[in-house]
Formats: structure tokens, C-alpha cells, sequence
């Protein structure tokens, strides 16, 4: 019995090592994206380009696991209202490029290959 306790503990000991002697690809993880702004309109005034690829969006974050990036998301959009909510710039166009970029700020997987 005792032997085969042994045999057990040292074959899980080896599947072990083996993951983490293996190493995952540097991407794995994710990135808290957002759209880029881009020039509108005659005024000079930039708009959110929701349809750019994903290559050209901003990353403002890496995180190892989805919950911290979803935590983060959900951080950024919350300070991004509160710090517009009662503003002198609340309303102007600036605080709502800033406010559609957060709404649409999103977690992709780091090996996506639309980051590429």
C-alpha cells in the first residue's frame, strides 16, 4: 500500500512539473481595449471608430485572468461617469467621446488574432 501511495504522489508530482515546465505563450491573458477617436466633421471634432479593426484600438491593460480584466472595465467605465457626472466639461463634446469610448471599452483575449 505504502509503495503505491509512493507511486502515486511521485506521478503527480511528475504531470505537475511537466505544466509547469511547459510554458504558456506570453499572450495568454487578456487586454482591456477601446476604440480609437478619430477626426470628424468640419468642426475638428473627433467621434469614436467603432468599426476600426481591432489591431488599431488602444490597450489599456493586460490581465492575467478575464475577472480582473472584466474588473477593470467595470472600474474604468465607473470612473469615467463619476468623473464627468458634475463637471464643467459634462455634456461638451469631449466628456462624450470620452464617456462612448468607455461604454464600448471591452476584454479581449490576448491570442485574438484582430489584435495582430
Amino acid at each position: 500500500m505504502r509503495a503505491l501511495f509512493s507511486a502515486l504522489l511521485l506521478a503527480g508530482v511528475v504531470v505537475g512539473l511537466l505544466f509547469v515546465a511547459i510554458p504558456s505563450g506570453a499572450a495568454d491573458g487578456f487586454y482591456l481595449v477601446a476604440p480609437p477617436a478619430v477626426p470628424s466633421g468640419a468642426t475638428g471634432g473627433n467621434a469614436v471608430n467603432l468599426s476600426a479593426p481591432l489591431s488599431s484600438w488602444e490597450r489599456r491593460g493586460f490581465y492575467d485572468a478575464s475577472a480582473a480584466c472584466f474588473s477593470a472595465l467595470n472600474a474604468y467605465r465607473i470612473e469615467t461617469r463619476s468623473r464627468l457626472q458634475g463637471s464643467p466639461e459634462a455634456g461638451s463634446a469631449v466628456a462624450l467621446l470620452e464617456q462612448t469610448r468607455a461604454e464600448h471599452t471591452r476584454c479581449v483575449y490576448a491570442n485574438d488574432p484582430r489584435l495582430k
